[in-house]
């Protein structure tokens, strides 16, 4: 059999084992009533832990760095990028600029990429095994709904925590802590984005806006930057604003 063939049927395997276990995870964890939180939270430390196992082993046994290796492979993308854009006929300026935000949004933020890639899939799998599991043991789902969905204050004050480490960036001992800063609001900054999302959500149906203009107003938030950070700031408003009105308080991890 060809080399490439077995290394796919390799990986698809390895990948199957990997949610598989994770589905298995978070089908105890649902039919032990676990609050939905911590059941994403525990699918979370289970990536962690798998890919930190996995990184140690590749530097065991290849000698090989992940975390250098990939940042050395995303230098590289932008180095392509850059010498397409040059090609293009951008100027040095805009070139420099290029290199800067991506230098920022990619490389440095790079780690919180990967948590909000991690929380995604594992969110994408609770919804799709708590499906089931309803079905066959007839548990019933107390998760409120997308439009009523709201972060509790003290979410609110690590992101403001995060912002200030990033402002006072010259007055902090060492750089770490700045990246951590950048990481923990580009996290919380996507967390706020779906916040806004429910409220946006909730306006529309409230006021029986047709489908049609309900899917350009979602199209538009995704597209255009301007209505996307409009979407964060809704989302950390409504902390303090309570824009729906509703009840924030009690059981509402459910």
């Amino acid at each position: 059999m060809p080399e490439p063939i077995v290394s796919f049927i390799l990986t698809f395997a390895v990948l199957l084992a990997f949610f598989g276990v994770l589905d298995f995870i978070i089908m105890l964890l649902i039919r032990r009533n676990v609050k939905w939180p911590l059941i994403i939270t525990a699918g979370v430390i289970y990536f962690a832990v798998i890919f930190f196992g996995f990184f140690l082993m590749v530097r065991q046994t290849a000698g090989q760095d992940v975390t250098q290796y990939i940042t050395a492979e995303l230098n590289s993308s932008l180095d392509i990028i850059a010498a397409q854009q040059k090609k293009l006929g951008a100027s040095a300026q805009e070139i420099q600029d290029l290199r800067i935000n991506y230098d920022l949004f990619v490389i440095k933020t790079f780690p919180a990429w990967a948590f909000i890639s991690v929380l995604f899939m594992v969110f994408l799998n609770y919804l799709v095994v708590r499906l089931f599991v309803f079905r066959k043991y007839g548990i019933k789902s107390e998760m409120k709904s997308f439009e009523l969905w709201y972060l509790d204050e003290s979410v609110i004050w690590v992101l403001i925590i995060g912002i200030s480490v990033i402002l006072l960036k010259k007055y902090l001992p060492g750089e770490w802590m700045y990246y951590a800063g950048l990481n923990v609001a580009f996290v919380l900054a996507n967390i706020y984005f779906f916040a806004g999302m429910g409220i946006l959500s909730f306006m529309l149906k409230k006021h029986k806006v047709p489908a049609l203009l309900q899917f350009l107003a979602y199209m538009g938030v995704i597209f255009f930057m301007y209505l996307t950070l409009a979407i964060v700031f809704v989302g950390v408003f409504d902390t303090w604003f309570n824009f729906r009105k509703i009840e924030k308080g009690g059981n509402i991890w459910r």
